[in-house]
């Protein structure tokens, strides 16, 4: 990152020439209040851990005090707005308020205590150490503007404007080729280290893990080693936990990757001491396992409080409908294909329970001999067994099961069901040629497909597909991958016609179903998208409220039917 870091050079020659002329104040006694400074300095100051190393660097060299210089330098790239901001939105709330408290901890209680230990050991070094920190105070003194001269005297004599802009200029060339000399090798050698450290990683191996004492510290050891841009211990966290790693695991990466690596480590060791760096390089380890460890209890007992609630609340549901409260609810529509689509929909949805026993018999006194009442319990009985059929299927891995159906419609919806559940594993969709029905196929290769989009790559696609199918899947992949970012504006980036229609409609699918976000059809200025819009927000309403007449304000009167029934 090229921009950064020379941002980075800059900002701490400008650092070092501006604490050389004030007077040597900046900072108190309190190792603590000293840190909050840093904080105060590095929160606003929105750059990488690599890129605020060279700042820390002149901020120590101009005078600073050492725990507001570390300070700054962690505080930059964890706790700047933009980087909290994609935090909150990608993570899980207390994934990242975790992550934002431990390293509020480190900055304000460890850093000060660090140093404190540091500074302890450095007075009871032997004398050759003591020498080699002299030699960089000389190094130092050797490219810093000295103020023996009275024409750039730092005292507060009265100076002519030249005089001070010479002196402004002059010391700030000579702090940058100090930063430039002391980093840039560094720089070099970190970025190298890095790429090595990742080169010998294997493939895929971090959704394999667990939380072992072993894994976690070598997890903190990697994290911590890396030089990585800003927010990308976000993104990547990201990533790694839809892809299946632990949330413990990848809590540990969230706190080591971003707060340290090994480029400030070894500015540290030429500029203070190697065992200050040794000490703040194994503390950011052992905090990451910290905040890995609480952030992994944290998430498992949301989850077994979440999963309780669920559980008692699907216990105590007392929404169970019976086959005559099904007709009755059907009997809202005149034509009868309506009646029996809307019976179908209801015995396949959660609120009728076709594993009770007696499920299809009709209450006492209903007149079975009545053409919907037979309907109704003659499609019943079906529902019944494709229900059995399809779990008995799947569990036996016996596809003959669904054939025995006697409705070849729910025998197709069956042998779908099955295919796929292995639907990750196929190298083709030949699997899809067993259903019977042209449409079914069909059916069956976009829902395959559609099930593979978890694996957001383009084995997706590898299904042997014709080369018209292969585009239309890899268009569907780029639409599944970009819609996730919420934002119609990101679907218009994508290369082809297609792939945007399909982004866009999905994105504005989900603001409608999932968000309620009403309001995303005034945004849209394609006619037909308006259209189309409009209805699904009059459907999505129409099912939250209960209301079918509500359906009656859709301008595809074909969806009418399926809104009312819905509703």
């Amino acid at each position: 990152n090229w921009k950064g870091m020379s941002f980075g050079f800059l900002l701490a020659a400008a650092f070092i020439t501006l604490l050389q002329i004030l007077p040597k104040t900046l900072g108190s006694k309190n190792r603590f209040l000293n840190s909050l400074l840093g904080l105060g300095m590095g929160s606003p100051l929105g750059v990488c851990v690599n890129c605020a190393t060279p700042i820390a660097q002149g901020m120590i060299h101009g005078g600073a005090k050492l725990e507001t210089s570390l300070a700054m330098l962690i505080s930059s790239p964890t706790l700047n707005p933009i980087v909290l901001t994609i935090a909150f939105s990608l993570l899980s709330f207390h994934v990242a308020l975790i992550k934002v408290l431990v390293s509020v901890f480190f900055i304000l209680l460890v850093v000060p205590v660090l140093v404190k230990l540091a500074t302890k050991a450095a007075a009871s070094e032997p004398a050759e150490e003591q020498k080699s920190a002299q030699s960089i105070e000389d190094q130092v003194k050797q490219y810093t503007p000295v103020s023996d001269n009275s024409r750039y005297s730092t005292d507060l004599i009265p100076q002519s404007w030249p005089g001070a802009f010479s002196y402004t200029l002059l010391s700030f060339l000579k702090n940058l080729l100090y930063i430039i000399k002391i980093t840039l090798p560094l720089m070099i050698i970190a970025g190298l280290a890095g790429s090595l450290l990742i080169e010998a990683l294997p493939d895929g191996s971090l959704s394999k893990l667990s939380m072992t004492p072993l894994t976690v510290i070598i997890i903190a050891t990697v994290g911590t080693f890396l030089p990585v841009p800003i927010a990308f211990d976000v993104l990547m966290v990201n990533v790694l936990i839809s892809s299946g790693l632990s949330t413990g695991l990848s809590s540990i990466l969230l706190f080591a990757l971003g707060i340290f690596s090994i480029y400030p480590a070894l500015i540290i060791v030429k500029s203070v001491s190697f065992k200050l760096s040794a000490m703040f390089f194994i503390a950011v380890m052992l905090f990451a396992i910290i905040a890995g460890g609480i952030t992994e209890y944290v998430d498992k007992r949301i989850s077994h409080v979440a999963k309780v609630s669920i559980e008692k609340e699907l216990k105590d549901q007392s929404v169970r409908l019976s086959l005559n409260d099904a007709i009755k609810t059907c009997a809202v529509f005149s034509a009868s294909n309506e009646q029996m689509q809307c019976l179908q929909k209801i015995m396949l949805s959660e609120f009728f329970p076709v594993s009770t026993e007696d499920v299809c018999k009709l209450d006492a006194g209903s007149d079975a001999a009545l053409p919907v009442n037979k309907q109704a319990a003659d499609m019943c009985a079906q529902v019944v067994a494709f229900m059995q059929a399809s779990q008995q299927a799947i569990e036996k891995k016996d596809m003959s099961l669904c054939r025995a159906l006697s409705v070849g419609a729910l025998a197709d919806k069956c042998m779908i069901a099955y295919i796929r559940v292995d639907a990750m594993a196929y190298s083709s969709l030949d699997a899809c040629q067993q259903i019977s029905d042209i449409g079914g196929q069909r059916y069956c290769r976009a829902m395959v497909i559609g099930d593979r989009m978890k694996m957001k790559s383009t084995q997706v696609c590898e299904l042997g597909l014709s080369q018209d199918m292969q585009r239309q899947c890899i268009d569907n992949l780029n639409a599944h991958i970009t819609s996730e970012f919420g934002e119609l504006k990101k679907c218009d980036e994508l290369l082809t016609e297609n792939a945007i229609s399909i982004c866009r409609s999905t994105v504005i699918s989900l603001k409608i179903s999932r968000l309620h976000e009403y309001s995303v059809c005034e945004a849209l200025s394609d006619e037909r998208e308006i259209s189309v819009c409009r209805d699904q927000v009059i459907m999505q309403k129409s099912l939250q409220q209960r209301d079918p007449a509500l359906c009656r304000g859709l301008e595809n009167t074909r969806m009418s039917s399926e809104c009312r029934i819905n509703a």
